[in-house]
């Protein structure tokens, strides 16, 4: 306590200073308080610490976008022998594993860009207060305590003219010294109290627990915003540790407890037992736990069940394993829990199972609230154990029916009483006769876990109860998952429910539901999707009385192909109860009987489209003996195996009318790529079907092979229907470290043009052994021929057929280029005399996928090629009726074409429009950019071309001071790292004034690629 009031009387009795920290001789001496904070308990930092920047750390996201020219963001610590080097992050209170980056940030510069975002925000007139750096109360990361701590971090590393100056700068910028410790102080002593919390979490030593928040409540009594919060619970953790407390079996007067519950409730209060097969890890115990609070109990104390978890009471019966969870072995008895939850609400025995309301915390309070409120607010969302009363409180208020109206939950009493009384009385119902319990006095969420269950019931009271409650609903459609559930179930004898239930639809739903200016609500929302009213009720109407699913994609295969997609997407329902595996069987009947290409083809996406997960969830039932060993390959049958040789040999072109985003961005397992021919999609629905975890490993493994992905799962298709085992992928863990050692040795004796065609020298083992050390040269490092060569233009992007061509690809930069500030200014200085054919234009280098080197990509926007839509035009009758045949089709400006090239690109080129309207004597502007894989590893820097021909920087009046020279400004933006982006744009006046004439509503959300 004398430490922390020291501190802030040191740091409060400093003399005043002028606003302006550039002015050494203003600044005062802080070295008394940054002593006392670092005495805190702060890391150890010294003079040998390196400033770095590093991927593995992260900044604040606030501090980047003010400060963009920052570049590093951690300490890079000395390294123990035989260690993992450490880093720690700006501003942090604990470092963590991780490496540097090869650039080498100058740190003078990055703190004079800190200090100068932050003299920019507190002199910024904006009234919006979350546009404030610092005193940003609605701000998700402490940015105050952060960089008071890295001015403290300055201090310990030496730098105390660097770190006067960074807290001059913020206390100039907030209205008060003492909040800013306190930021700070609170940011320390709630990351130890983390600390504390995991390590009890792991070890379950209440000792250690109790002795650890006790020092940190006396160590930290002011500023600390939780350390009230703390002494709330404090005592019953030291209790606890000494023994002097002990669990006692819960009671209740007139009503006997099913002994079963008393036994597994006794359970609460003992550590959790690891799993008899495999040990579990604390911390993976700890995740186990707070995902069974999270799927069994409500965190929020806001009127029950609030959100969507499932109700406990109503799920199958099921009899679970006797080393199953103990919250999972309470839930399984159904309604005899009951009266041992009712009897445990307010017990205060703490448990080895984590708070799940420290998932809602908050870092501010409304002025509304009373000292008691807010206190109890921080009490609940520390991350704590949970004593047996709050967890006996989130099951009951997790399942009990409860009204969306109610705000507040009931105390203990009234809760206890709730649940005694809906256990009297309905302690002997069926599952479905609770169901209709829920249905009658749910909340929204309860009520439609209640009608699901009453849909699939067998008996015709539920049926006659699901139906009254359905046909009752105002507007009907609010239960159409419901009743898409109960079509499927009872398909023919449902006939006469679905009509009556159409006919209602029909009454309740506005005419123009489906329409774009329709209010955007459930009922619009499900009538626009399903593509209209008539083709909602036509997809429903397809359950009452539907043909087997393999029948009816025979018949939509024989259909008109504009009616395909359309009644695929309705036969998708019709399938949800049937496995992933005769799904597949259903599209691949379509497939083999569609003879034209684009239907073929919607039936092969919907294929790739399956989810397969839900097949392992039933193998999980009998899990293998090695839970490491990568899934099982599903079994082919020679029938499906026939129908697949037919498809892949199917080498007509990919039909025209299909969208490359339908399996180019939801193919599963995130691959991307373009695809040319009906085999290659065959090819990936395939290898989706057989192998869904092996696509992704295939798509890694390509620029190894230096093959086409697709070339790889048409081999791999080929050799599994064949009955031959497929080419094994290559294996970087076959390679011994000596071996690899000399293959990096070897790269490194040769020119950096020279070291590709070595790697093509190397077996398959060998390059993706060099591929893995490229990404993470730890023990090797980077020999100077291949850092240079990673600024080395190797290929051409696109490469294969992993990205759709472009619509207008220019090649000025090729092979053999080197991406350096001196070739960047030269090659600027080329193109300036045909400057308007390189206009509006992209060249974009990136890390090729098997380094070093860089791929290029470069387009020039074909502006002639398709004129804007003017804005504002009034649809046409046929669109007035019809609709776009797909939403991605109009963009959201007006009316506008997303795929016209002057909407898809103006966002794009919007900010060398602003320069040059700055500047009404430059001919053309151009932007470089380099970017990183994170914010802070990116600047960018805008070049004007003037009358004379030469290239000068764009300054603005509020913008931070760039370099003296063109030339070190380029270099500034050029990231040599492995990871980075280059990134140039050009833009004449001329096509400006085309790309954005009478275009100040229409700013499409399109980016193009990369």
């Amino acid at each position: 306590m004398r430490a922390r009031l020291f501190l802030t009387i040191s740091l409060l009795l400093l003399p005043q200073f002028p606003g302006s920290a550039q002015d050494a001789a203003a600044v005062p001496d802080f070295s008394d308080g940054f002593k006392k904070l670092a005495a805190l308990g702060l890391p150890a930092l010294d003079p040998t610490a390196k400033w770095v920047s590093s991927r593995d750390s992260r900044l604040p996201y606030e501090l980047t976008r003010a400060a963009k020219s920052l570049k590093g963001n951690a300490w890079l610590l000395p390294a123990a022998a035989g260690k993992k080097a450490q880093l720690l992050q700006l501003g942090a209170v604990a470092p963590i594993e991780g490496k540097p980056s090869a650039t080498s940030p100058d740190l003078p510069k990055d703190v004079a860009a800190i200090i100068a975002a932050i003299n920019k925000s507190a002199s910024s007139t904006s009234d919006n207060p979350s546009d404030a750096l610092l005193g940003n109360r609605y701000s998700s990361s402490a940015i105050d305590a952060d960089l008071l701590l890295f001015a403290t971090q300055l201090y310990q590393t030496g730098h105390p003219n660097l770190a006067n100056h960074l807290a001059a700068a913020i206390f100039s910028a907030v209205p008060s010294r003492e909040t800013v410790v306190d930021a700070a102080i609170d940011k320390f002593a709630s990351s130890l109290y983390e600390l504390a919390a995991a390590a009890f979490f792991q070890s379950g030593d209440w000792s250690a627990y109790g002795k650890s928040l006790t020092d940190l409540t006396q160590r930290f009594p002011r500023g600390w915003s939780s350390c009230e919060a703390v002494g709330l619970f404090l005592p019953q953790v030291v209790n606890q540790a000494d023994g002097r407390l002990k669990p006692s079996a819960p009671t209740l007067p007139d009503t006997t407890i099913d002994p079963r519950a008393l036994a597994i409730v006794s359970e609460l209060a003992e550590p959790p037992k690891p799993a008899a097969a495999k040990p579990t890890p604390a911390s993976a115990q700890e995740a186990m736990m707070r995902r069974r609070m999270m799927e069994m109990g409500d965190y929020e104390y806001s009127g029950g069940n609030s959100g969507a978890h499932p109700l406990w009471l109503l799920d199958p019966p099921a009899d679970p394993k006797p080393d199953a969870p103990s919250l999972e072995r309470l839930a399984a008895l159904k309604m005899a829990a009951l009266p041992a939850l009712a009897a445990l609400l307010g017990d205060p025995f703490l448990t080895h199972s984590p708070n799940g309301s420290s998932y809602s915390s908050r870092s501010y309070y409304s002025s509304n609230e009373s000292p008691e409120e807010i206190l109890f607010s921080k009490y609940q969302s520390l991350h704590r154990p949970s004593t047996r009363g709050e967890l006996a409180k989130q099951l009951l208020l997790a399942t009990l029916p409860a009204s969306d109206n109610s705000s507040d939950s009931p105390d203990d009493d009234t809760l206890r009483l709730q649940a005694l009384e809906f256990w009297k009385t309905h302690q002997n119902a069926t599952r479905e006769e609770l169901a209709a319990v829920f249905l009658r006095e749910g909340s929204r969420n309860q009520i439609s876990q209640a009608a699901r269950i009453l849909a699939t019931a067998t008996d015709p009271q539920s049926h006659q109860i699901f139906e009254g409650h359905v046909l009752g609903l105002d507007p009907v459609l609010g239960a159409y998952q419901e009743v898409q559930i109960y079509l499927r179930a009872r398909k023919t004898a449902a006939k006469p429910f679905f009509d009556a239930y159409a006919k209602l639809v029909r009454s309740q739903t506005p005419a123009d539901a489906d329409r774009d200016e329709a209010s955007y609500d459930e009922t619009s929302y499900l009538v626009k999707n399903a593509g209209g009213l008539d083709k909602l009720l036509k997809n429903l109407g397809a359950m009452v009385d539907p043909l087997p699913p393999r029948s009816l994609a025979v018949q939509i295969a024989k259909g008109k192909p504009a009616d395909a997609q359309e009644a695929i997407d309705g036969l998708r329902p019709l399938m949800a109860d049937l496995s992933p595996t005769k799904q597949l069987h259903a599209y691949l009947e379509g497939a083999n009987a569609a003879t034209d290409a684009e239907v073929r083809a919607r039936f092969l996406m919907a294929a790739i489209q399956i989810d397969w997960d839900e097949e392992k969830e039933d193998e999980d039932a009998t899990p293998a003996a090695d839970e490491d060993a990568p899934p099982p390959v599903r079994e082919v049958s020679e029938p499906e195996a026939k129908v697949w040789r037919k498809l892949l040999a199917d080498d007509r072109a990919k039909p025209d009318g299909l969208k490359d985003e339908d399996y180019w961005y939801r193919a599963r397992r995130g691959v991307p790529m373009h695809l040319k021919t009906m085999a290659e999609l065959a090819a990936i629905a395939f290898e989706t079907s057989v192998s869904p975890e092996s696509l992704y490993e295939t798509f890694n493994a390509a620029p190894v092979l230096d093959k086409p992905v697709i070339d790889i799962l048409k081999d791999n298709a080929t050799a599994r229907l064949a009955g031959k085992p497929e080419a094994p992928l290559p294996d970087a863990g076959k390679v011994s470290d000596e071996r690899l050692a000399a293959i990096v040795a070897e790269a490194g004796r040769k020119q950096s043009a020279a070291i590709h065609p070595y790697l093509k020298t190397l077996t398959p083992d060998e390059r993706a052994a060099w591929l893995a050390w490229l990404r993470e040269p730890e023990d090797l490092p980077l020999p100077e021929s291949v850092k240079a060569a990673r600024s080395l233009v190797i290929s051409k992007y696109p490469g294969d057929n992993r990205l759709p061509p472009p619509a207008k690809y220019t090649s000025s930069i090729e092979p053999g280029f080197m991406v350096t500030a001196d070739n960047l200014l030269k090659h600027l200085e080329s193109i300036t005399p045909k400057i308007a054919e390189f206009s509006p234009h992209i060249i974009a280098t990136d890390p090729a996928e098997f380094g070093p080197g860089l791929q290029v990509f470069e387009i020039t926007v074909p502006l002639a090629d398709a004129p804007a839509k003017p804005p504002g035009k009034a649809p046409d009758a046929a669109a007035d009726t019809e609709g776009p045949a797909d939403d991605s089709e109009v963009s959201d400006d007006d009316e506008t074409p997303a795929s016209d090239p002057l909407a898809q690109w103006r966002r794009t080129f919007k900010d060398l429009d602003a320069a040059l309207k700055e500047n009404p004597t430059a001919a053309a502007a151009v932007t470089i950019a380099g970017r990183g894989r994170r914010d802070a590893d990116s600047s960018d820097l805008t070049l004007l071309l003037g009358p004379d021909g030469k290239f000068t920087v764009s300054r603005k009046p509020d913008a931070e001071e760039s370099a003296a020279s063109l030339h070190a400004a380029l270099k500034e933006v050029i990231l040599p790292d492995d990871s980075a982006v280059t990134y140039l744009r050009i833009l004449t006046r001329a096509h400006a004034e085309i790309l954005f004439k009478d275009a100040e509503s229409e700013d499409s959300n399109l980016l193009p690629p990369p």
